[in-house]
């Protein structure tokens, strides 16, 4: 056997092991990358979200504020119905006192007369 021959046997051996170990590496490299780039993603998704979390806890915020002035409203509305509903038996009470004949509105349409 010559040289030539052993250094053609052996090289072919030796350029699948090299081309084995720099593609092992190479496919490292690209798993990598591949998980680099998930984890970008994942990373620019849970900013987004982060950012729209924000934004709803601030609208919640301004949604409650307002309900709670609505709520003030409500209770001050109550309150007055309630002294007009009082002013209104006390003029029913000095209308049947005095003896005066209630007039039907003309407006409206569901008048009931002296009943309670």
């Amino acid at each position: 056997m010559d040289i030539e021959t052993l250094i053609g046997y052996l090289i072919t051996p030796l350029t699948g092991a090299i081309g084995w170990i720099f593609g092992r590496r190479q496919r490292r490299n690209t798993a990598i990358q591949s998980l680099q780039e998930t984890i970008q993603l994942l990373s620019n998704t849970i900013q987004d979200d982060n950012q729209k979390i924000v934004s709803l806890m601030n609208e919640i915020q301004e949604v409650r504020r307002e309900n709670a002035e609505l709520k003030a409203g409500q209770k001050e509305l109550l309150g007055q119905i309630e002294a007009l509903k009082s002013e209104n038996r006390e003029l029913n009470e000095l209308i049947r006192a005095n003896g005066i004949k209630k007039v039907k509105p003309a407006m409206r349409k569901d008048w009931k007369g002296d009943a309670e």
